[in-house]
């Protein structure tokens, strides 16, 4: 088992839409027993822990399900269905919608959702740049959710996710005022930063999703 520095750095060095980006399927880590632990940017503290329970591939369709588990128990298990071109599909949360193209690139939009039954969500890859994750350089794409109100009304916006290739989801940008990042990991069994333990914990967040916060619908 490989351990990797604990220290987490996410920079943007610049607006970079790169000419050839990673697998798709690299931007959503999807490996039984990989671990995600989220702190606040403003307060450090410990937001809550994600962790895949099982990945089942339909070999017909070539879908892949991955199904989360929390930590603690209790709440309902997030699961998500990336198809065959590589977009991801909430499987809790309107399923019909597209939550992330992972093969997009910078400017591009789409339907993610909709609100009070007929405003659209719609998300943007607002960027596509280089970060160092745990001291490794990697590509990350940044998807902001917006309400598309209709005029009068201005957009509203929902928040910003990014994803690195070969981390998955490390940083949250969540309307009104707070910062999710990754702290720690365990992707494809090698430890990024200190994991505190799943099974130890015990007190609150027993259950999270990332992009829960009201009025955040997503």
């Amino acid at each position: 088992m490989k351990v990797l520095g604990a220290a987490f750095l996410l920079i943007t060095v610049t607006t970079v839409v790169l000419p050839q980006t990673p697998d798709p399927l690299r931007f959503f880590p999807h490996h039984v027993g990989d671990v995600w632990q989220y702190r606040s940017q403003f307060t450090g503290r410990l937001i809550g822990t994600e962790y895949i329970d099982s990945v089942r591939v339909d070999s017909l369709s070539r879908n892949i399900f991955i199904y989360f588990g929390h930590s603690g128990g209790g709440g309902t298990n997030n699961r998500y269905r990336i198809d065959s071109v590589g977009n991801l599909y909430n499987l809790n949360f309107q399923p019909d919608y597209i939550r992330y193209k992972l093969y997009a690139d910078s400017g591009q939009s789409w339907q993610a959702g909709v609100v009070n039954d007929t405003v659209p969500v719609i998300v943007t890859v607002m960027n596509v740049y280089q970060a160092y994750v745990f001291g490794i350089l990697t590509t990350v794409k940044a998807f902001r959710f917006v309400i598309q109100n209709p005029p009068p009304r201005q957009p509203f916006w929902l928040g910003t996710d990014h994803l690195a290739a070969g981390f998955g989801l490390v940083k949250i940008e969540i309307e009104p005022s707070d910062v999710y990042y990754l702290a720690a990991a365990i992707i494809d069994t090698v430890h990024y930063g200190t994991i505190i333990s799943v099974r130890e914990q015990s007190s609150s967040p027993q259950s999270f999703d990332l992009l829960g916060n009201y009025p955040n619908p997503f």
